[in-house]
């Protein structure tokens, strides 16, 4: 009696099976990724890097009464993807196999320190699609400085490209002249918090900032 159960359900096991293994086949299996062409930054952009794209930059920032503190970084150019179209296989839930059709970006960072790294100041520009601008791209520039005390830190962001745009409610608030320990600059945008404030002028950089209860302004 066993053994004629036994034939009789190993045919339905046979062709469950090979349903199940044909339906497989049939599941969407996510291209590999795909570079669809370059975005390179903008006219306007550029104009607005006044940074060397490769070697180091030093530069020393004066107070009101004599102090100096010297700033160096070196320029790190890079490739980004901004992607275009996303594919991801459903049938993954713990790690989906995901994969994109992009565009290749540029992406330029200046990280300023100074011998102990207790002030570090990185400007960053960069590119990102435009909120429902329907396939735009956009450069950006932030401003960010991090405390090495308390591990924290604080970003701005300008777009370089159209209007200005903040992160966590705060904006870089343009000026057309900033004057900061008697010497005027210009084109400068100010980006604060509780902590510290930074001066970036589109055509001279990072100009001043505040350290320690002191302004600190380019010589």
């Amino acid at each position: 009696m066993n053994i004629k159960r036994l034939g009789i359900c190993y045919p339905v096991i046979v062709v469950f099976a090979v349903l199940v293994f044909s339906g497989c086949s049939n599941i969407a299996v996510c291209p590999p990724d795909k570079q669809l062409g370059t975005v390179n930054f903008g006219n306007n952009t550029v104009a607005q890097i006044p940074y060397a794209r490769a070697g180091t930059i030093q530069q020393t920032y004066r107070t009101a009464n004599g102090n100096t503190i010297t700033l160096s970084a070196n320029a790190m150019a890079s490739s980004s993807r901004l992607c275009v179209n996303q594919c991801t296989e459903p049938l993954q839930p713990i790690t989906p196999n995901s994969t994109c059709e992009y565009l290749a970006s540029e992406s330029l960072s200046y990280v300023f320190r100074d011998n102990n790294s207790t002030i570090v100041i990185d400007i960053l520009y960069d590119q990102e699609p435009y909120a429902n601008s329907g396939g735009d791209y956009i450069d950006l520039l932030r401003v960010a400085s991090k405390y090495a005390i308390t591990d924290q830190s604080f970003s701005e962001t300008l777009d370089l490209s159209r209007t200005i745009v903040g992160t966590a409610s705060r904006l870089l608030n343009p000026t057309t002249t900033q004057v900061l320990n008697g010497t005027s600059f210009n084109n400068v945008f100010v980006a604060e918090d509780s902590v510290r404030t930074l001066y970036y002028s589109t055509t001279q950089g990072l100009v001043g900032f505040t350290h320690a209860g002191q302004l600190y302004s380019l010589q």
